[in-house]
This record gives C-alpha cells, sequence and structure tokens, in this order.
C-alpha cells in the first residue's frame, strides 16, 4: 500500500478513537505501534497513557518520543492487572491478526472499564465482488496483502463482531463506520442501512 494512503487511514481511526476518549482518562493501547495516539492522548486530553507493544524496532522509535512502553504479547494476557484497571483499552487495527482473537478480547474488557476495538471490514461489497469475480483471496486499500504474506489471520465483518458482542453480552456503546476512500465518518443513511455492506471499517466503543 502507498505509505502515504496508510497514514490517512491511520489518521482516520486515531480521530475517531480519540473522540470516545474521556479527557483525563487513563489509557492502556495495545499494540500501540510508535505511540502517535498515545501521545495525541495526553498532548490534547490530559490522559495517563501506556504502550503496548511487541515489535522492538516501534518500542524504540515510541520510547524515543517518550511514551512509556512495554513489550508484550498481549495473547499470553496480563493477568497482573487487576479487573478494570484502566479507563480505556484500545486496540486498534489489532484484532484481525491476532491468533486468539477472543481470548484477547476477554482480557481488554477486563482489565478496562471500557474497550475500544477497530478492525477492517471483510464484508464490504468491494471485497465480495473481488472474490466473486476474480475468484482470488480479495485485497482493497486496507487489505492490500497477497494470501501468502498477509498479517491478517483472523478476518472478521462488522456482522461477524455484532453478532460476538450480542453473543457475550458485550454492551456496544458507541459504533462507527468509516469508508476510507472519503473523509470522515459515513454518513447516518448507510449507517442505518447496510453498514456490512458499504462500510469499510468498524470501531467500537465496548463495555461489559
Amino acid at each position: 500500500m502507498n505509505p502515504e494512503k496508510w497514514k490517512s487511514i491511520q489518521r482516520g481511526d486515531y480521530e475517531i478513537i480519540a473522540e470516545m476518549i474521556e479527557p483525563g482518562s487513563s489509557v492502556l493501547d495495545i499494540g500501540c505501534s510508535e505511540g502517535e495516539l498515545l501521545l495525541s492522548l495526553q498532548n490534547k486530553k490530559n490522559c495517563r497513557i501506556q504502550g503496548v507493544e511487541i515489535d522492538f524496532g516501534q518500542i524504540l522509535q515510541a520510547t524515543s518520543r517518550g511514551v512509556p512502553i512495554i513489550q508484550h504479547n498481549i495473547e499470553k494476557g496480563m493477568p497482573y492487572l487487576p479487573d478494570r484497571f484502566y479507563d480505556y483499552v484500545i486496540l486498534s487495527r489489532t484484532l484481525q491478526v491476532l491468533f486468539q482473537p477472543g481470548k484477547v478480547l476477554e482480557e481488554i474488557l477486563r482489565i478496562g472499564k471500557h474497550a475500544v476495538v477497530s478492525f477492517p471490514n471483510f464484508g464490504h461489497y468491494q471485497i465480495r465482488s473481488y472474490l466473486f469475480f476474480k475468484g482470488l483471496m480479495p485485497k482493497s486499500n486496507i487489505l492490500p496483502f497477497e494470501w501468502y504474506n498477509t498479517p491478517n489471520i483472523h478476518l472478521i465483518t462488522i456482522n461477524d463482531f455484532k453478532k460476538y458482542c450480542r453473543d457475550r453480552d458485550i454492551e456496544i456503546q458507541e459504533e462507527v463506520f468509516l469508508d476510507m476512500d472519503s473523509p470522515g465518518k459515513m454518513s447516518g443513511l448507510f449507517n442505518r442501512m447496510a453498514p456490512n455492506l458499504f462500510a469499510q471499517y468498524g470501531i467500537y466503543l465496548l463495555r461489559r
């Protein structure tokens, strides 16, 4: 993917997530990359921040920017943290690359009073048409990889995620849908009609 296009996607994700976070909150960002979102929350909303990342190169970048960060694989859980320790736990653009996404979702809902989860929607009409007409593993702006080099191992649709939450009594406090080819949130019309078909991206504020 074009690096500038990816940065635009990333910024759109971060801006919506930041709107969901209350000022002065404690925030844990899992898979925080170089800590851009955490720095924004600290500077603009006076949040108390902590990052978790597994990639050492990104950890070095984050620490050089002053982001408090630990190296950890979230799939091993965080049993040393008590229940509801953070106000918000963020899992942005990470759910689909996990081996055990269900286990991780349960853990972030345990340690956070709220969880913010975002992911690309595999139910988008461009993905469906790509598979239907070409018969190949679909690719798009936000899922640009070939089948043999993709980090995405548990692709998910918006309907999949909503069903998961319903089945486990997870409250969806807010849901936002994005079309990454256009800036900002999708219109209310699309939200009401068929976000699983038209949204490229979903962002959810959750609690248990």
